[in-house]
This record gives structure tokens, C-alpha cells and sequence, in this order.
């Protein structure tokens, strides 16, 4: 069985797009000067109906900062939910010891109009780039889905893939995990973001299938700093638990998909939050967003997929 936490934000089915998660969130201070904030947002719509602009405050002023915007979004657990997740890219690097806001509006096709919504953080200096490690990804269980966690819109009698990611890099900010699948023929489809607190060492999570596609998959992740350092991807892991490609005569994306057993779940430890799992305790940690809360994806192509040396969100 897997361990879900609580989701962070929930829309009414079919609703627009609301923003959910920021990073940093609003109110934060002491960013470094090379950050590329992530907005991500929950509801039914498109990348179309968001607007994002970011401003320098000073003296009662502001100022528009060019910026770049690399958008991902998927279908997720329901046919009228998705998530959209903004990486804003300044041009250049931000001032140091500077104040800034994030302004998010609906465009024209948005089906809500009139409101807005302000994300605002501040910078300290500049830091030196950090160098990441590809993070590891652990399959638990490809079968019926967990009863757990599952939302009045969220598809009923659904299959899942059940993870663990250890990310192999700590940094003392937030930062994210990017899934994807990957196709026979090599194609990366974006399916999910998990976002990870600092230091956090592991966390877990669902890819959820929508009822009759059910079958084999095979998914890797890639860890990006809020600074916008990036990993080499993890394995890319198959429903039976082989890495693709595969060296043998059996294509575990061509093979039945059928369920895997479930994996005996980990022994409890006591009260201080680890799990002993395979001989190794493992500590378990809450972190936000898809990353541990009952948030898993429709796995089928979606909106976006890109070839290995194309990916950048």
C-alpha cells in the first residue's frame, strides 16, 4: 500500500483554472538571484486561459521583468481536472536584496473573469550553481488503485503505478521532480510534478490510468532546483519492474501489463516517521503538491511529448 498525504488544493469538477502551489510561495524571502519561480495550477482549461506577469517593486513602483514561460499540463485522475505548471524564466538574472510579485490573471477563454491572484517573494544574493544528481525511482506495485485519497470527480474502479523517488541531491530550497513516460518509440510524455521540501531525502507517489487503458508503462523523473539546475533522469522502470530499454528477447512495454503482487509493506520503526524497508530504513517525509498527496495521472498522451533532448520543464 502506498502512503498518500493530504492534496493541497481540491476545485469543483470542471471549474478553471486556480492557482495551487508556488514556488517560492508568497512571502518568502532571501531568494537566490538565478530563481525561476513554478506556478502550478488545478482545474479544467488550458495553458490559454492563464496570464503570469512578474514585476520589480521598488519606491511604491513597479517595473515588468521579461520573462520566458515553460508550460507543461496533464489530465489528472479525472476527465475534468488538470494540472498546468508554469517555470517563469527572467532574462536575466534578478536584482539582489530586491522585491518582486508574480501577477496571475484569466485571459479572454478563462470561463471565470474579474479576479486576480499575486504571488510575492524578495531576493538576497546570488548562490553558485549546484551540481545534481539523478534521483532514483523505485516501483512498489502496478494494480487496482488504493481507495485512499480518491475525490467525488476522480475516476472510480482505476488502475495505478505506485513509486518511491529518493532524490539524490538536498538543497536547503524547494525544488521538483518531473515524471514522464515513456513510448515504445522513445517519446517522453510529460504526466506529473512532485515537489520536494528541503533535504527531504524520499517521498512517494501514484500515476493513476483512466479505466480501459489499462496496461504496461514505463516512467523515469528528473530532479530541477528552483534555481533551475537540472538532473541527468533517473531509470526509466516498466510495470514488472524492468528498466527500459530493455536488453532481453520481452519488451516490457509490449508485454500483457498485467497487475505486479503487491510489495510487502515496509516495517514500522516506532513513532519517528522512518520505514525499514529491504534491510535499509528509509525516512518518510511529507512533501507538497503531487509529490505525496492523493494526486496521481492519467497515463495516455496528453497535452505534451518530447523528445529526450527537447524536455525542459
Amino acid at each position: 500500500m502506498i502512503f498518500l498525504f493530504s492534496q493541497l488544493v481540491w476545485a469543483e469538477c470542471g471549474e478553471g483554472f486556480s492557482l495551487r502551489y508556488s514556488v517560492p510561495s508568497s512571502g518568502i524571502g532571501n531568494m537566490p538571484t538565478q530563481v525561476q519561480p513554478l506556478l502550478s495550477f488545478l482545474g479544467d482549461g488550458s495553458q490559454a486561459d492563464i496570464s503570469i506577469a512578474l514585476f520589480l517593486e521598488e519606491e511604491g513602483e513597479t517595473t515588468q521583468i521579461p520573462i520566458e514561460e515553460d508550460v507543461g499540463c496533464y489530465i489528472h485522475e479525472s476527465s475534468t481536472e488538470k494540472h498546468c505548471n508554469w517555470r517563469i524564466i527572467p532574462e536575466q538574472d534578478l536584482e539582489e536584496n530586491s522585491s518582486y510579485l508574480m501577477r496571475i490573471s484569466p485571459t479572454i477563454s478563462h470561463p471565470e473573469q474579474g479576479w486576480t491572484d499575486e504571488v510575492t517573494f524578495s531576493t538576497g544574493s546570488s548562490r553558485a550553481q549546484i551540481d545534481v544528481t539523478p534521483p532514483q525511482l523505485e516501483l512498489l506495485k502496478y494494480g487496482p488503485r488504493d481507495d485512499f485519497g480518491i475525490d467525488e470527480c476522480d475516476w472510480p474502479d482505476a488502475y495505478s503505478y505506485e513509486f518511491w523517488a529518493y532524490p539524490q541531491t538536498s538543497d536547503s530550497l524547494k525544488s521538483y521532480l518531473n515524471v514522464y513516460e515513456v513510448t515504445q518509440s522513445g517519446e517522453e510524455l510529460y504526466q506529473h510534478i512532485i515537489f520536494i521540501e528541503p533535504d527531504m531525502s524520499s517521498t512517494d507517489f501514484r500515476q493513476v490510468l483512466e479505466p480501459g487503458t489499462e496496461g504496461p508503462r514505463c516512467y523515469f523523473i528528473q530532479h530541477r532546483l528552483i534555481t533551475g539546475e537540472i538532473s541527468e533522469t533517473s531509470e526509466t522502470l516498466c510495470h514488472d519492474g524492468s528498466i527500459f530499454p530493455s536488453t532481453g528477447e520481452d519488451d516490457p512495454i509490449e508485454d500483457s501489463g498485467e497487475p505486479t503482487e503487491d510489495t510487502p509493506e515496509p516495517e514500522e520503526t516506532g513513532n519517528t516517521g522512518s520505514k525499514k524497508r529491504g534491510g535499509t530504513t528509509v525516512e518518510v517525509e511529507q512533501g507538497g503538491g503531487c509529490g505525496s498527496g492523493s494526486e496521481g495521472l492519467l497515463l495516455m498522451p496528453l497535452f505534451l511529448f518530447r523528445k529526450r533532448n527537447k524536455r525542459s520543464l
